[in-house]
């Protein structure tokens, strides 16, 4: 018996040294988890503080805060790599971002997609309003009075919907025109495109102040810095009825009673966080219809300007997606003319390619595309950056975009909480998928949630209802059967028609 006794002993030691040598040792507990430190993050996290919950803390993978709004130095400038643009200034969601930019007196352009150029693989300038009038025509004017004709029919891709409207792209100038506002707006081909997924254009408005756009958020991140702990790279989140825990790579177990995840569809699509339990099928399956798109802005330095002295050029080339977007920052309201900054823009298939290879091999296509339209006698660039969003793990890719077949109900399943654990983030969004607006809308929204769990007395809801209505955001905007889509568009692009873009 007391060799027995000795034995169990020993072999439930040996059990305790392998879970102390298998899990986490280093712990800490805290009131609220926020995973990840972009916008949807932060925002969440300054409206728990608002609500006077302090017990918070932030992980963050990497050494910075504001996950894919991000400058950088680059030939003297400063540079988003990720978010460019305001769009939307003038709808009631965009308003808190608007007042930030006018609060902090940002720099930048109001983009102007009506002023363009399109050349040929010879250089031969082959712009025709006429082209451009016809998909206006075909397309951006009655996309709405279609979605009405052919409301109850299940969702088909822009590419079927374009070509019953009586649109096809048949030669290179249709072709980029094309481009320029379907793949250039939704980062995929109209192939993968949903047709009930197209909207109007905004206003956008194009930031090129050297404090970058997350200066914008200073009022929001500054209180939380001693909140914030960067590096921290997430392996493992279990979650229960009562709490949720977090485990990091570095060995640390944090646990909370409740946790905001914002990780981007990529990220919850891959097998980069274990969850425990599993992610039910009916989210993981909503995660998949939302993925992630490359956007690849390609930023050339130059000795000097010597491109077309239009705010976007369109290459028209008979290989689609090739280097089609070109927008000039060497102007008025961007860069010093004498900048010699050229933006080019891929997407897509093209994206990831580019993404892959090495900033020499992309200069060198470019150079050479660039002597085909413009001679031999333009200077060489003498600096190129891109920012390999696919192929970071904590990203894969720019922003997210629904596929074909895309509906309320996933959006709803995306952003739905799994008991203490939740989920906020652009792709989240149903309005504003894609765009800094659903980072920052649903980061309040899901704050506010969890706020209301924690102190119900002070409830979001009791304070929007006695708080001055507004007007509802894009009033009208027609809902399909198949969608709730964001606002986004085909439009474009003749004055006084010209309608503007989306977040990249």
């Amino acid at each position: 018996m007391n060799i027995m006794f000795k034995v169990i002993l020993h072999l439930s030691f040996l059990f305790l040294v392998d879970r102390s040598l298998s899990s986490p040792i280093k712990q800490n507990k805290t009131k609220v988890l926020i995973l990840g430190a972009g916008l949807a993050g932060i925002k969440a996290a300054k409206t728990l503080l608002d609500r006077n919950i302090t017990d918070i803390l932030i992980l963050e993978g990497k050494n910075y805060t504001g996950g894919r709004i991000h400058a950088i130095e680059f030939a003297n400038h400063s540079i988003e790599t990720g978010a460019n643009w305001i769009h939307f200034v003038n709808e009631d969601e965009t308003k808190p971002i608007v007042d930030r930019r006018d609060a902090k007196k940002l720099k930048g352009l109001t983009s102007n997609y009506s002023d363009i150029l399109v050349r040929d693989e010879a250089g031969n300038d082959i712009t025709d309003f006429a082209v451009l009038r016809e998909f206006y025509d075909k397309i951006e004017h009655k996309i709405e009075d279609y979605k009405v004709k052919w409301k109850g029919q299940p969702d088909f891709s822009a590419r079927v919907g374009m070509k019953r409207m009586g649109w096809s792209a048949e030669q290179p100038i249709e072709s980029v025109i094309e481009y320029f506002n379907i793949d250039f707006e939704f980062a995929r081909p109209p192939e993968e495109v949903s047709f009930y997924n197209m909207f109007e254009r905004g206003e956008d408005f194009f930031i090129s102040d050297g404090r970058g756009i997350w200066s914008m958020y200073e009022d929001l991140y500054k209180p939380l810095e001693a909140k914030t702990l960067l590096g921290k790279l997430i392996t493992k989140i279990k979650h229960n009825a009562d709490s949720v825990e977090v485990q990091t790579s570095d060995g640390w177990s944090y646990q909370a009673d409740y946790a905001l995840c914002t990780f981007s569809s990529g990220v919850l699509a891959s097998d980069l966080v274990t969850f425990e339990p599993a992610l039910p099928n009916w989210k993981k399956e909503a995660i998949h219809k939302n993925p992630m798109s490359p956007y690849t802005k390609i930023f050339l330095k130059f000795p000097k300007k010597f491109w077309d002295n239009h705010e976007y050029i369109l290459y028209a080339s008979k290989e689609r997606g090739r280097f089609p977007v070109w927008q000039d920052l060497s102007r008025p309201g961007i860069f010093p003319i004498s900048s010699g900054m050229l933006l080019i823009t891929v997407t897509g298939s093209e994206g990831r390619r580019i993404e892959g290879q090495l900033f020499n091999e992309t200069k060198a296509e470019i150079m050479g595309m660039l002597r085909e339209i413009y001679g031999n006698g333009i200077p060489e660039a003498t600096d190129i950056y891109y920012r390999r969003w696919s192929k970071e793990p904590l990203t894969q890719g720019a922003y997210s975009e629904p596929v074909v077949g895309m509906t309320s109900k996933d959006w709803e399943n995306i952003g739905k909480n799994l008991g203490r654990l939740y989920f906020a983030g652009e792709a989240t969004s149903e309005d504003w998928c894609g765009y800094m607006q659903g980072a920052y809308l649903t980061g309040d929204k899901k704050g506010n949630m969890i706020a209301d769990k924690i102190s119900p007395r002070e409830s979001y809801n009791k304070r929007k209802s006695e708080a001055t209505p507004t007007s509802p955001s894009k009033p009208g905007k027609p809902k399909s059967e198949a969608t709730l889509a964001k606002v986004s568009s085909v439009g474009i692009l003749l004055p006084p028609l010209w309608l503007i873009t989306m977040w990249k």
